[in-house]
C-alpha cells in the first residue's frame, strides 16, 4: 500500500467565465477513487470504467457550477446496461436536502420500460445517501397539525417533537418561500441561525459523532469541515487524510480573518418585535430572518476555522479583489498560515505566486509535499484516464492564466518577455508587450515565461499567428500561420532546465 494521495483536476473554472466550464476533482489512493463535486463533465475525463468504479461523489455545496452533471451521472449509473447501480452521494445532511430538492424534476418522472406509461421513480432508487459530518439535534420539518394540514416546525430530531418557540422557530421569507431556523443559543441568550453560527464540533447543536468516511481498502479518511466554509448556501470543506498526508478542499469560501472576527464580535440590535408576546409564542415567522439574527458566528466556529486545515495541503478557490463569495488573493497572501496552497476556481488573467490548477492537471501528495505529474497527456478525441508522466516539483516564481484559460509559468529575469503588474483588481501578467493592462497598473517585475502544457513547459510564443498544438502522436508542435500557409516544428519541454 502506498502512502500518498492523488488528485486529478476534472474542472476548475471560475463561475463567470466565457469558457463554460465548472468544478470537479478526482481524489484517489491505492485505486480507491472519489469524485469531489461534478460541475465539470466527468465523462471524457474518466470514461465508462472510471465512472463505474467511483466509490462515491462528495458534494461540497449545491451551486450549479459544482453540481451541474449530477443528474447525468445518476441516470448513467442507473440505466447503462454495464452499471445498473445507484450513485453513492456523500455530503452533509443539509446539502443532501439541497441535492434532492434540486434534482427531483430530472429524476422522479420517467417512462415505463415499455414506453407506454409515465411513472414515478423515487429519488432513493437513484441515490445512496451517505451523511458525512455530525447529525443536527434540531431540524426544520413539515409536521401534521390535527386536521388542519401540515405546518413548519423546528423539531428535536431524536424525538420528532416540536422544539418550544422560546428555543427555536422557523422563519420563511415570503420573497423566497424557503424555511430557515432561528435558534436561541443557551450560552449567550441571543437568536442565531444555527447553520451559520455553530461549527460541526458544537455539542449544543450537533451530535458528537463526526461521521467520517473511511475507505477500508486504502485507509483514506474523509472528514467534513464547516468552520471556515463561508459561502452562502450550506457548504462544507473536506479534509482527506492517509497516514501523515493531509489534503484539504476549502470549497468556495471567503477566507478573511478580519471579516470572521467581525462576524463573531458584532451583536446586531434586537428588533422591537423580539420583545413582544406574539414573537415569543410564534413557531413560524413570515419575514426576513436577518431581521432577527443577533450574532452570525460563534467564537467556537472562529477558533476552529483558524486551525482545522493546519498541516494540510489546501486546495483553495481564489479571485481578484473585492470578491463577494470567493477569496481575494491578497487575503490569502497576508493571512493564510497554510504551508502549501493550490489555487483553483480562478478567473481568466489571474496571476499568483501560488500554483494554479487547470483542467487535466494531476498531482500527488506525499511526504508532506506536492508534486505535479508532468507529461501525462490525453490525446485529441480520447476519453478515459491518461497514463504515464513524471512527478515534478512546483518551483516557478509565478503562475498565470490568460484570457483564453491557458496556463503559463514565469521565472524572474531582468530581460524576460513577461511583465507582472499590480492593478486595482489584483496581480496580472502581460506577455511580449510593455503596455500596462490598466491605466493604474504598476510594474512589479519581469519574467521568462513558459506555456504550461500538461505540466511541461514550452517558451511562450508572442508572434501573431503562432501557437502550440498537441499532435496525434502526443508530441507538442509550435505552429506559425501566415495568410497562405502554416508551418510546424517540434517543440522541446524545458521544465527542469529553466534554472
Amino acid at each position: 500500500m502506498g502512502r500518498g494521495i492523488e488528485l486529478e483536476v476534472i474542472g476548475d473554472s471560475s463561475l463567470f467565465t466565457r469558457l463554460g466550464k465548472g468544478v470537479g476533482y478526482l481524489v484517489s489512493a491505492d485505486g480507491a477513487e472519489y469524485l469531489v463535486d461534478c460541475g465539470a463533465t466527468p465523462f471524457r475525463a474518466l470514461g465508462h470504467d472510471g465512472i463505474n468504479s467511483l466509490r462515491g461523489l462528495i458534494a461540497t455545496h449545491s451551486h450549479e457550477d459544482h453540481r451541474r452533471w449530477f443528474t447525468d451521472l445518476v441516470l448513467y449509473l442507473k440505466y447503462h446496461p454495464a452499471c445498473r447501480r445507484k450513485l453513492t452521494l456523500i455530503t452533509s445532511e443539509k446539502i443532501h436536502e439541497e441535492y434532492e430538492k434540486n434534482s427531483r424534476g430530472a429524476l422522479e418522472i420517467s417512462l415505463s420500460a415499455d414506453s407506454r406509461r409515465v411513472v414515478d421513480v423515487p429519488y432513493s432508487e437513484f441515490v445512496e445517501k451517505v451523511v458525512i459530518g455530525p447529525l443536527a439535534k434540531y431540524a426544520v420539518k413539515l409536521c401534521q397539525q390535527g386536521s388542519g394540514g401540515r405546518v413548519w416546525r423546528a423539531v428535536e430530531t431524536a424525538t420528532g417533537e416540536p422544539a418550544p418557540p422560546s428555543l427555536a422557530k422557523v422563519v420563511v421569507n415570503p420573497a423566497a418561500n424557503r424555511p430557515r431556523m432561528l435558534f436561541k443559543d443557551p450560552d449567550i441568550g441571543e437568536w442565531v441561525e444555527p447553520e451559520s453560527y455553530y461549527p460541526f464540533s458544537s455539542r449544543t447543536f450537533y451530535e458528537p459523532d463526526r461521521n467520517d468516511v473511511i475507505d477500508e481498502t486504502s485507509g483514506l479518511r474523509i472528514r467534513a469541515v464547516k468552520a471556515p466554509a463561508w459561502h452562502g448556501p450550506p457548504t462544507i470543506g473536506l479534509l482527506f487524510s492517509r497516514g501523515a498526508e493531509k489534503v484539504a478542499f476549502s470549497s468556495d469560501t471567503v477566507y478573511d480573518m478580519d471579516l470572521w472576527r467581525e462576524l463573531v464580535d458584532t451583536k446586531r440590535p434586537r428588533p422591537p418585535e423580539v420583545q413582544t408576546h406574539q414573537f415569543e409564542e410564534a413557531y413560524v415567522l413570515r419575514d426576513d430572518i436577518n431581521r432577527y439574527i443577533e450574532r452570525t458566528w460563534s467564537e467556537e466556529r472562529f477558533q476552529e476555522a483558524l486551525k482545522c486545515f493546519d498541516g494540510a495541503v489546501v486546495v483553495h478557490d481564489a479571485d481578484f479583489e473585492a470578491s463577494i463569495v470567493h477569496t481575494s488573493l491578497s487575503k490569502l497572501e497576508k493571512q493564510s498560515s497554510w504551508r502549501k496552497l493550490l489555487l483553483t476556481h480562478t478567473p481568466e488573467r489571474f496571476c499568483s505566486q501560488f500554483p494554479i490548477t487547470a483542467t487535466g492537471k494531476r498531482y500527488v501528495f506525499e511526504d508532506g509535499d506536492v508534486l505535479e505529474i508532468a507529461g501525462c497527456r490525453r490525446l485529441p478525441r480520447e476519453s478515459g484516464r491518461p497514463e504515464g508522466g513524471t512527478a515534478r516539483p512546483l518551483e516557478a516564481d509565478v503562475y498565470f492564466k490568460d484570457a483564453d484559460g491557458l496556463l503559463y509559468v514565469g521565472y524572474e529575469a531582468a530581460e524576460g518577455i513577461g511583465r507582472l503588474w499590480d492593478t486595482p483588481r489584483g496581480a496580472t501578467m502581460t506577455i511580449g508587450t510593455d503596455a500596462p493592462p490598466a491605466p493604474e497598473a504598476k510594474l512589479l517585475g519581469r519574467y521568462d515565461v513558459y506555456r504550461d502544457i500538461d505540466g511541461e513547459y514550452y517558451p511562450a510564443l508572442t508572434e501573431r499567428g503562432s501557437y502550440y498544438r498537441i499532435r496525434t502522436d502526443g508530441k507538442v508542435e509550435a505552429v506559425s500561420e501566415t495568410a497562405d500557409t502554416s508551418r510546424g516544428r517540434l517543440a522541446e519541454d524545458r521544465r527542469g532546465r529553466v534554472r
